[in-house]
C-alpha cells in the first residue's frame, strides 16, 4: 500500500471465500449457487459504469452463478478491462 506499482487500480476485483458457504451436504449446492451470485451481482454494481446497462441487467436478472459468470466474462472479452479473481476456496464443503 505504501508502494504502489504501475498496476494499482487496473483490476477489476472479484473475491470469493467459500468458507462462508454452508456446509450441510443437503443444501451446499443450493448456498454455493446463491454465494457466488450474491459476490457477482456486488461486483457487477459496484463496477456497473465500465459495462453496457444492458449487460448489467442481463447479470442481474440471471439467477444460476455460472451462468452471470459467463455473461460477466463475455460483457469484458472485448474490452480493455481486466478481472483480478481472488478465491479463498475452503475445501471442508467440497468433501
Amino acid at each position: 500500500m505504501q508502494n504502489p506499482t504501475a498496476e494499482q487500480g487496473k483490476y477489476f476485483i472479484l473475491s470469493f471465500n467459500f468458507s462462508e458457504v454452508l456446509k450441510d451436504k443437503d443444501k451446499v449446492q443450493d448456498d454455493f449457487n446463491n454465494y457466488c451470485s450474491i459476490k457477482i451481482d456486488s461486483f457487477i454494481k459496484r463496477y456497473s459504469e465500465f459495462f453496457e446497462k444492458e449487460a448489467v441487467a442481463r447479470i442481474l436478472r440471471e439467477e444460476v452463478a455460472h451462468v452471470k459468470l459467463q455473461l460477466l466474462s463475455e460483457s469484458l472479452k472485448n474490452s480493455s478491462n481486466k478481472i483480478y479473481l481472488m478465491i479463498d476456496e475452503y475445501d471442508n464443503f467440497a468433501n
